[in-house]
């Protein structure tokens, strides 16, 4: 077979990962339950797609035995995480229930100033004014 498809395994355990974590997590009714552990249960899943995938399909894991198949597939469930986590991260969730997606780095204004909340389209000064003049 060709040596080009043995990466595809990772990818693979990553994609299926995301979908059955994110099913999972829709199906539980008590929220707080079922994000709790997640990155240990990604790793654990991924780490059994992965050895599953040495034993069933070996021309298309990266891996010389099981051990190493099984380092592969957890690390491919972290990674699982990690892109759920760039999702989430690259959204802002305002406080009427809609979401802002960032576009830009966030890292300075057009102004050349540091302002983070720019990106977003937040008017950060505002809300600090706002929250001082509440607290006295």
């Amino acid at each position: 077979m060709d040596d080009s498809f043995h990466f595809v395994s990772v990818p693979f355990i990553v994609s299926a990962v995301y979908g059955i974590m994110a099913l999972w997590k829709n199906a539980i009714k008590d929220k707080a339950k079922a994000v709790k552990f997640v990155p240990l249960k990604a790793a654990v899943l991924g780490a059994v797609l992965g050895v599953l995938i040495f034993f069933v399909m070996p021309d298309f894991m990266p891996a010389s035995s099981w051990h190493v198949a099984l380092l592969i597939g957890a690390s491919s469930g972290l990674a699982a995480t990690g892109t759920h986590q760039v999702f989430k991260q690259m959204t802002v969730k305002c406080g009427d229930g809609t979401s802002v997606t960032i576009e830009g780095s966030g890292n300075k204004s057009d102004d050349g100033g540091a302002d983070s909340g720019a990106a977003a389209g937040v008017e950060s000064s505002g809300v600090a004014a706002e929250e001082t003049d509440s607290v006295n």
